[in-house]
């Protein structure tokens, strides 16, 4: 009763025309990225199988219990209305980047920008293909950023908190998101760290005034997630995962070790919002140059620098130590850089109203503009295979080789087209000869760098079927189309493929 009555009484501090906007954004963005990703095929990727966890697996095979559990609500809200466990892994990614995004639209108000500014960072969130990745792959990031921003905003509310009571809960309620956070992600633990570095700066430039009780209230409830992984994960996951971090797997596995490109983190943030990313740091310069005439309201000054010194303290750390999944752990904070790119323009328009505000519009119109231009263009990827197929080639039968690393997730990329598998080339033209029907065989990249792929961290082995010779002796048709899990948008997902930013074209061939 007390947290209801405490939540109606935060709700009342912010405007209800803002409120309706935000929510009538939200349930749009929801309805038209469910209906888009409609009929709804997973792209060929690994994570297929953290999706199919029963409710006593949730830690296994991987610790991300959050995710996993919120994938098996929505499967028992789909099926009275005879949905399947795809359309309930599409239904939990569509709410989690709505809730995402309310929550986005609560911190801009939080830190009142004008209903301009926070409809214009909402649109370039939602046109933005970032979150579209998420609606075509069965990836933990949706719901890893909505726990993350949840934490982040608990903090902006301590900061801003006057009465040192709120502020207190403000601290614990960051302290229970990061649990859930930790949950959420394997990148959570950099993200948190940086938080508690950045608390404990705070304190010690208060000289500690307020004793050890930050540390307590944030770091307490922590412990609630800390402790079951420390007694159910088992220890080998850990070193797994360390050693994928450092590369150490795929050296072992095919004998190179990748070397990813200089400036990664501020590279993959560039992929998915290029006007964003070149503005930034524009405006941030400006407002150094003209400090003196922004008027900032108490406390929101240190908040705005303490937010650069954690976005910065983060890319910093990454071009470090790099890290696989390069896409879903910075997706974490995609929202918050929005945040600080709005915030930057509206202190900006505080020094040149018109200057400052006919910029923002300008910059947020063109990374709209150009989202929902490159967001279209994705969720065609998802579907030019299955329409080609369906199109084209109407009333084959389909194949795929076992041999064929990408067997099992092109089969299940193609599931409802019925898919059969066969031993080899020499086995499907056996069935050609005798078959009454048309039929295709369909192979994924072949050659040299074929398993330079998203697929299991880009370590597939090399897919060495001379199939063009082969085809060509056998009398068979070769025609060669694109393959999409080399897109760009998917390739930061792992960022050990030697073709991040300029994939090699991986193509799918169809032999018949």
């Amino acid at each position: 009763m007390y947290f209801g009555q405490a939540f109606q009484y935060h709700l009342r501090m912010f405007s209800k025309r803002d409120l309706w906007v935000l929510v009538t954004i939200a349930m749009v963005y929801a309805v038209v990225c469910f209906k888009a990703a409609s009929p709804y095929r997973l792209f060929p990727s690994d994570d297929t199988t953290y999706s199919n966890t029963a409710y006593s697996q949730l830690w296994h095979p991987n610790p991300k219990p959050v995710y996993l559990g919120s994938v098996n609500l929505t499967k028992e809200l789909v099926e009275p209305f005879g949905g399947s466990a795809l359309t309930a892994i599409l239904l939990q990614s569509v709410l989690a980047n709505t809730a995402l995004l309310i929550v986005l639209g609560l911190v801009l108000m939080r830190l009142g920008l004008s209903l301009w500014f926070q409809v214009l960072t909402l649109l370039i969130f939602v046109s933005s293909p970032w979150p579209q990745v998420y609606h075509v792959m069965a990836g933990y990031a949706p719901t890893a950023a909505l726990t993350c921003l949840l934490m982040l905003y608990a903090l902006i509310e301590y900061r801003l908190s006057i009465d040192a009571k709120k502020a207190c809960w403000w601290l614990f309620g960051s302290g229970l998101m990061s649990s859930l956070y930790l949950l959420s992600s394997s990148s959570a633990p950099l993200v948190i760290g940086l938080v508690m570095i950045l608390l404990f700066a705070e304190q010690a430039m208060k000289r500690f005034e307020v004793g050890w009780s930050p540390w307590i209230l944030f770091g307490l409830p922590a412990l609630l997630a800390v402790i079951p992984y420390l007694l159910i994960v088992p220890m080998d996951w850990f070193t797994a995962n360390l050693e994928s971090i450092h590369y150490r797997d795929i050296a072992r596995k095919m004998g190179w070790r990748p070397e990813p490109p200089a400036f990664l983190p501020v590279q993959t943030f560039y992929l998915y919002a290029p006007m964003v990313m070149l503005s930034l740091p524009v405006v941030g310069a400006l407002l150094i140059c003209f400090w003196s005439k922004v008027k900032w309201p108490k406390n929101n000054m240190s908040l705005y620098c303490a937010v650069w010194m954690f976005l910065a303290l983060f890319f910093g750390l990454q071009e470090l130590m790099p890290f696989t999944k390069m896409g879903r752990m910075q997706y974490s904070l995609f929202a918050f850089v929005l945040i600080l790119f709005a915030w930057s323009f509206y202190k900006l328009a505080s020094i040149w109203p018109k200057s400052g505000a006919a910029a923002f519009a300008f910059v947020s119109l063109m990374s709209i503009g150009w989202g929902l231009h490159e967001s279209q263009h994705f969720l065609k990827q998802r579907q030019a295979l299955p329409h080609l197929l369906t199109e084209s080639y109407e009333g084959y039968k389909l194949y795929v080789m076992r041999p064929d690393p990408h067997f099992a997730h092109i089969a299940g990329w193609l599931r409802e087209l019925g898919v059969e598998a066969v031993t080899s080339i020499y086995h499907f033209n056996d069935i050609k000869k005798k078959s009454r029907q048309p039929v295709a065989l369909i192979v994924g990249p072949t050659g040299k760098n074929s398993g330079m792929s998203i697929l299991y961290h880009c370590s597939f082995n090399d897919f060495d079927l001379d199939l063009d010779h082969v085809a060509s002796t056998l009398g068979l048709k070769v025609v060669k189309e694109p393959y999409y899990s080399g897109s760009p948008y998917l390739m930061p997902e792992e960022e050990v493929c030697h073709y991040l930013m300029r994939p090699h074209e991986a193509q799918i061939s169809l032999v018949f």
